[in-house]
């Protein structure tokens, strides 16, 4: 027993050791891993989100530097030039300029800058001793950039030189007096102008969800758009209810509106063309606590974006006349039906009637052959074929959309008897839907022109829409718009 005893106790001894092993060992790979991933890094004690303020300083020469630099004076006079200076501070997470001007700054290359820094990498070091910096460019630096966190902890990252050979450059910081080589890539990195730092979006303080009104002035005409009860209503220059679609890619384009330069101090032939009369046209974005007004011009070559109350002025891209400017056509909707096909009962085409029977359509002396719950109350064979071309009508009239749009009808110098008259009875008991059309003429022969017989509204649509109004044009396959003839609808 006493044996059998000892046997349990080395035993169990010797799994406390294994366990001891493989702990260590665990520990041990937890401080390799450790140390591998914060092996060469310059900073280890500031996080990029810790940081609050920023002292930016960098020369224009990103592609050579040091021992690469230009050697004629009047070329290093030139580099030398190009410098960048700029101080950021950070408030409730998002980065503002605080000088040379007082603007907003883009974040996420705030935060690469930081991430580039506080995540580099030096892979030598070359020399010890705040002696040697001006032989490797740290002393005057290429880029200077201080830091410093909300508890106060500072430092400064110093780029120099490239080294001579191959594709490093020299760094150092004030957390010791060492020179380092790196990856190259820092000195593009850590090099960025006034314009990349500085946010490019022109309605800074636009927000599309929270506007409630939209105005654009492009030539004589003014549209005006207004959101009632949640939705956008075409108010000027005629009401109607607005395309949503239309109107939301509106917003989202004031939204995206970039500058492709920020020009703080505009010339005077800058501020001629600002302030002339020769514009492409404004924009008036009301919002609950504040509204927007946007000037667009057009130079020879060039557009610009200018705000009310500010002398920047932003170059713009040119689709801006397109995206942004629009008019009431471009944003109304253009639908002009609002019921729904299978709400229609009965419809009458150019004097003809058509009923409908369970799912299909027949002619009114057709229809009268089946009993109220659809079947059929003949002789067997004798069931007449359903007028499939009514359907296809009702549909194309319901998601039929406008062209173009013309308030009043005696502008088009119509004739006084339409060529096509359809009528549609909703099984409701609602008011019926009489349509009137007319062909178009000369160049717009593929066109038809509707018009809602209680209005003096005209909508131009396609000729393909009253396509359903003879049989023999039913039997082309909806929508085949190559392959197909052109529809019969002269009669």
């Amino acid at each position: 027993m006493i044996h059998k005893g000892k046997q349990i106790l080395i035993l169990g001894a010797g799994l406390v050791v294994l366990g001891a092993l493989a702990t260590w060992d665990e520990w041990q790979t937890e401080k390799d891993e450790k140390l591998k991933e914060t092996k060469g890094l310059l900073v280890t004690d500031i996080k990029p989100e810790d940081v609050t303020t920023i002292n930016y300083y960098a020369r224009g020469d990103s592609e050579a530097g040091g021992d690469k630099a230009p050697q004629d004076p009047k070329e290093k006079q030139k580099t030398e030039a190009k410098v960048v200076s700029v101080s950021l501070v950070k408030k409730d997470g998002r980065w503002s300029i605080t000088s040379p001007v007082t603007a907003t700054a883009d974040n996420q290359a705030v935060s690469d800058i930081l991430k580039n820094i506080l995540e580099y990498k030096s892979e030598n070091e070359v020399a010890n001793g705040k002696d040697q910096w001006p032989t490797f460019g740290i002393e005057p630096p290429r880029r200077k950039i201080d830091l410093e966190t909300a508890n106060g902890k500072k430092l400064t990252f110093l780029v120099g030189n490239n080294t001579p050979v191959g594709f490093n450059a020299y760094v150092a910081t004030s957390n010791s007096d060492k020179v380092y080589s790196g990856s190259q890539y820092i000195t593009t990195a850590t090099f960025k102008s006034l314009f990349e730092l500085r946010d490019k979006k022109v309605l800074a303080s636009f927000s599309a969800p929270e506007a409630t009104s939209v105005v654009l002035q492009t030539g004589k005409e003014t549209t005006r758009l207004d959101k009632v009860n949640n939705a956008w209503e075409l108010v000027s220059p005629n009401k109607a209810k607005a395309d949503t679609v239309a109107v939301n890619n509106l917003l989202d384009d004031l939204s995206a509106l970039k500058a492709l330069e920020i020009i703080d101090q505009p010339d005077a032939n800058l501020k001629n063309l600002i302030g002339g009369s020769k514009n492409l046209g404004h924009v008036i974005l009301q919002m609950p606590s504040s509204k927007i007004n946007m000037k667009v011009v057009e130079g020879k070559t060039e557009t610009y974006a200018v705000l009310e109350g500010q002398a920047t002025v932003y170059k713009v891209n040119q689709d801006i006349k397109t995206k942004i400017l629009k008019t009431a056509k471009d944003l109304r909707d253009k639908k002009i039906f609002s019921f729904q096909s299978t709400e229609i009962a009965s419809v009458t085409v150019d004097g003809q009637s058509f009923k409908k029977v369970a799912n299909d359509w027949y002619s009114d002396t057709d229809a009268g052959k089946f009993s109220s719950d659809g079947k059929f109350a003949g002789k067997a064979g004798e069931q007449p074929s359903p007028a499939s071309h009514i359907r296809g009508l009702v549909v194309d009239l319901e998601y039929a959309r406008a062209e173009d749009i013309v308030e009043d009808s005696n502008k088009l110098k119509l004739p006084k008897a339409p060529k096509h008259q359809v009528v549609l009875t909703p099984a409701s008991g609602t008011a019926k839907i009489a349509v009137d059309a007319w062909l178009g003429t000369g160049s717009d022969s593929e066109a038809m022109w509707l018009k809602i017989s209680d209005s003096a509204r005209v909508y131009k649509v396609k000729k393909s829409v009253l396509a359903g109004l003879t049989p023999q044009a039913a039997k082309t396959p909806v929508g085949d718009e190559i392959t197909n003839p052109a529809p019969d609808v002269s009669n």
